[in-house]
């Protein structure tokens, strides 16, 4: 059996490059129990409530005797101890409670006394504290301890909602903290962390003795080595959306009441194709879900051989997945998926006449390869389909290209007939109890209209247009990253109904050259806009050469011009 997920544009496995997955707690299983080394932990109280994916664990925050998660047996374990005083990265996320006063000390994860020894991720007065520490003071008092922190005037924890918090070092021993994708601190020399020869609390100080966290906390991963800034936004931006777990196994509550569709038709004909293929739908505030399940009797024969996000996952055994976002039956989206989860998507126009290519389109996928089946599930965010603003009613159509060792492709569709491209024989459906007018936005390509390089790095200014497509007056968070940098800026904006206002976005990068940049437009802290654009910046400076003129001693002689610059 084989299972691989897939996150926005890359492969998740438990390895992240060079980093390794070594303790993940996803609480999904409504239990404490690590899932990389089957690690239990004594759970003193909390209760599983819906967390970021699946289920997140809920502490109430006393300040005495407090909930936690306790790992006793992690005290022998050197590695959580001093991270072998190489490279690592926690990853948590946190949703804290408003009611809880803010100057009140929170642990997130804890090894550590007050001032060490050992490390703590706490959260208290608003901000994120990464702290290490030999435990001893001096002849005054004064503790021996060294942390990095957030500055919550800049970058804030927002309450009742939730944080992606996490802590990386590097090789060289830097350490930085990142919120919500963005680097916000950084340690200015190395970062040692000092044994404490005490187990991992989960939520509370050392084992449940005080400092308790009231709010919810979910998927805790610790990683042997450094995830990279594009890895720590690929975690951001992936967990943000697809809100279940893509391994397909098909054991989420949103399958249990899936609409399903059955019966393909091969290419051109009424016969049933020879061998089927079934289609899970579903869908809820944010997404849209499928699950494709293919039976195969040559499972060992499958074509599986594209490892890249394009429209070649064609030439492998490949399912398909038409959407009219509007139902006009003039354009639609066309996604096509491999065994693998790798996809290509193009939007079609003229009826499906004429395909152009969308590249970094974002959308999530797991699959699982079974004996005589193959499974790929689907994520895709109403936010990314741009090009084609969702409503209530849409239409769809699902195809299979089954190749395995066949002398021929084998194809067909739940449309009419098996066709595949043609939008009037596509399936309608209504998207009941779902307010699709949150994502009645437009946005006008952003341009650079300014360079300027200052203390080495290039300040950059870009402008673009956003329209508000419906009749209320709303406030939108404009967000701006990049694929390798992460977050780089964030602003706020009122736009009138129905108008369009120009946005000015200032961000800094390392140098001149090509990047990829992504922009989120989120409403209420609801994403509802999102895409990724590639964009050259350039920086020219202005050189000046000042001229001598050939006659300029000789007329202004008496007045010595040599001696002037």
């Amino acid at each position: 059996m084989k299972k691989v997920l897939t996150f926005l544009l890359f492969l998740s496995f438990i390895c992240f490059g060079e980093s390794k997955l070594v303790f993940y707690l996803s609480f999904d299983k409504e239990e404490a129990k690590d899932e990389v080394k089957n690690i239990v932990g004594e759970l003193k109280g909390g209760k599983f409530v819906e967390g970021k994916i699946g289920k997140g664990i809920y502490f109430d925050g006393k300040e005495r005797e407090t909930e936690c998660i306790f790992f006793k047996d992690l005290a022998k374990d050197r590695f959580f101890q001093d991270f072998e005083g190489g490279p690592f990265t926690i990853s948590v996320w946190i949703k804290p409670d408003s009611t809880k006063e803010y100057n009140k000390q929170q642990e997130i994860l804890n090894t550590a006394g007050d001032i060490g020894p050992g490390w703590r991720l706490t959260y208290t007065w608003r901000m994120i504290i990464f702290r290490s520490g030999t435990g001893k003071r001096d002849e005054t008092g004064k503790g021996e301890y060294w942390e990095v922190k957030t500055n919550p005037a800049i970058d804030k924890v927002n309450l009742d909602q939730w944080n992606h918090v996490v802590v990386v070092r590097n090789e060289e021993g830097i350490l930085s903290l990142y919120l919500n994708g963005k680097k916000v601190a950084e340690s200015e020399k190395k970062f040692d962390i000092i044994s404490s020869n005490f187990g991992l609390t989960v939520g509370s100080y050392r084992g449940g003795y005080a400092y308790g966290f009231k709010g919810v906390i979910d998927e805790i991963k610790i990683y042997k080595g450094a995830l990279s800034p594009e890895e720590i936004l690929n975690e951001y931006k992936g967990e943000e959306e697809k809100k279940i777990k893509l391994d397909g196994k098909l054991d989420e509550d949103i399958w249990k009441n899936a609409k399903t569709f059955k019966n393909f038709y091969s290419i051109n004909t009424n016969n049933l194709a020879p061998v089927q293929t079934k289609v899970l739908f579903n869908y809820d505030t944010d997404n849209l879900y499928f699950a494709f399940i293919c039976d195969e009797p040559n499972i060992e024969k499958l074509k599986n051989e594209i490892k890249e996000n394009s429209l070649k996952v064609y030439r492998d055994d490949s399912v398909e997945i038409m959407i009219d976002a509007d139902n006009n039956k003039g354009d639609y989206y066309h996604f096509l998926f491999n065994a693998t989860g790798y996809y290509g998507v193009e939007f079609r126009t003229q009826s499906g006449f004429v395909g152009s290519e969308i590249k970094d389109f974002k959308l999530y996928t797991g699959s699982n390869i079974e004996k005589d089946k193959w499974i790929v599930e689907i994520v895709i965010p109403y936010s990314s389909l741009t090009l084609e603003r969702i409503k209530n009613d849409i239409s769809l159509n699902f195809a299979r290209n089954r190749r395995v060792d066949l002398p021929s492709i084998q194809e067909s569709s739940i449309g009419e007939k098996g066709q595949y491209h043609n939008p009037f024989t596509f399936v309608p459906i209504k998207l009941e109890n779902v307010d699709l007018s949150l994502y009645a936005v437009e946005m006008k390509d952003i341009d650079v209209i300014d360079t300027e390089k200052k203390d080495e790095k290039i300040n950059v200014k870009l402008k673009g247009n956003i329209k508000n497509l419906t009749n209320k007056e709303r406030e939108l968070e404009i967000e701006i990253y990049e694929e390798k940098l992460g977050v780089l800026g964030k602003t706020k904006l009122q736009i009138l109904p129905e108008k369009e206002r120009e946005i000015l976005l200032n961000i800094i990068v390392p140098e001149p050259k090509e990047y990829k940049f992504g922009i989120d437009i989120k409403d209420k802290s609801k994403k509802i806009y999102s895409y990724m654009f590639p964009k050259k910046i350039s920086y020219i400076p202005i050189s000046i050469e000042l001229l001598k003129p050939f006659y300029r001693n000789s007329i202004y002689s008496t007045q010595k011009i040599d001696e002037i610059y």
